[in-house]
C-alpha cells in the first residue's frame, strides 16, 4: 500500500464518527449472510467516501473509461453477484492500487501510466484487487483490526474510542496482505481475465516489465514492493497458468465468441 502516511491518518479520522458504533461488525459477526455482505459493504462505502473527499479523481476521460469498463467486463464474470463492484482512478504520486470492503476498487494514474493505459495490463491489476474482495481478505482485514480495538468501546470514554478507530482504520489502509492472501488474489485475477476475454498471460508481462525497466527494489513502486518479489510472483504465474489451462481457456473463449462465468471454485468467501 502506497501512499502519504497524513492522507491515511486524515481519512482515519474522517470516518471515525461514521464507523465508530461499530455496528457493521456485530451484523458481520451475527447476522445472516445477505447482512454480513450488507454490513461489508456499508464499511467500505463509509471508507470509500471518505477517501474521495480527501483524495482528487483523475481528470483523465480515457483512463477513466479504461478502468470502469475493464473492471466491469471481470466483475461480470464472477458467478457470486451479491457485491456491487465500483472502480476509481484517483490522482496520487504513487503507483498504486487498493481494494476496500464491499467491492470499492482504487486505482492511481501513476500505475495506468506504468501500464501503458493498456487494457490487459490494467485488467491484471483491477482482477487481482477485485480477487482481494472476493476471498474475503480485505473485509477480514478490517474485522480483525476492528476487533483488537473493540474493547476500547466499553473501557474507555466517547473521544478514546474515536480514536481508536482512527487508529485501526490508518494500520488498515497501510497495512500488507499475507502471502498466501497475494497468491489467492493473483489466482481469481488470472480466472476472471480468462473469463472475461483478457490474455492471462498479460499479469505475467506486468511484472515482467516492471522488473525489466526498475527492478526488483524500486522505491516508487511501494504496491509492488509490498507483495512477493517480481521473480517469485512470475514463477508462481506460470505454474497457476499450466495447472489450471488458463490459455487453453483463454483461447477457447475466444473462438467461442461467448461469455464465460467465472470459476465457483475461485470465488468462495473464504
Amino acid at each position: 500500500m502506497a501512499g502519504s502516511d497524513s492522507v491515511y491518518q486524515r481519512i482515519g479520522r474522517k470516518t471515525a464518527l461514521a464507523l465508530r458504533q461499530g455496528e457493521w461488525l456485530l451484523k458481520s459477526v451475527f447476522g445472516s449472510g445477505p447482512e454480513a455482505i450488507k454490513a461489508e459493504e456499508s464499511a467500505g462505502k463509509a471508507l470509500a467516501s471518505a477517501i474521495l473527499r480527501d483524495v482528487q479523481l483523475s481528470t483523465d476521460a480515457r483512463a477513466h473509461l479504461l478502468v470502469e469498463e475493464t473492471g466491469a467486463r471481470l466483475a461480470d464474470c464472477l458467478t457470486n453477484r451479491y457485491r456491487r463492484f465500483q472502480f476509481f482512478t484517483i490522482r496520487m504520486d504513487a503507483a498504486n492500487a487498493f481494494a476496500l470492503p464491499g467491492g470499492f476498487i482504487f486505482i492511481t494514474e501513476p500505475i495506468l501510466e506504468l501500464c501503458g493505459h493498456d487494457a490487459t495490463m490494467t485488467a491484471a491489476i483491477l482482477g487481482h484487487e477485485i480477487g482481494h474482495v472476493v476471498r474475503g481478505h480485505a473485509y477480514k482485514r478490517m474485522l480483525a483490526s476492528t476487533a483488537t480495538h473493540f474493547g476500547a468501546r466499553i473501557l474507555a470514554r466517547t473521544g478514546g474510542v474515536q480514536a481508536a478507530i482512527s487508529r485501526v482504520l490508518s494500520e488498515y489502509l497501510q497495512k500488507d496482505y499475507s502471502r498466501e492472501q497475494e497468491d489467492e488474489a493473483d489466482m481469481l485475477g488470472l480466472l476472471l481475465m480468462a473469463s472475461a476475454g483478457f490474455d492471462p498471460r498479460g499479469m505475467i508481462r506486468v511484472f515482467e516489465r516492471l522488473r525489466d525497466l526498475h527492478g526488483e527494489k524500486n522505491s516508487l513502486l511501494k504496491y509492488f514492493s509490498t507483495h512477493p518479489t517480481f521473480a517469485d510472483r512470475i514463477t508462481n504465474l506460470e505454474a497457476i497458468l499450466e495447472r489450471e489451462g488458463l490459455e487453453r481457456r483463454y483461447r477457447q473463449r475466444l473462438s467461442a465468441g461467448a461469455k464465460e462465468s467465472g470459476d465457483e471454485r475461485a470465488e468462495g468467501e473464504g
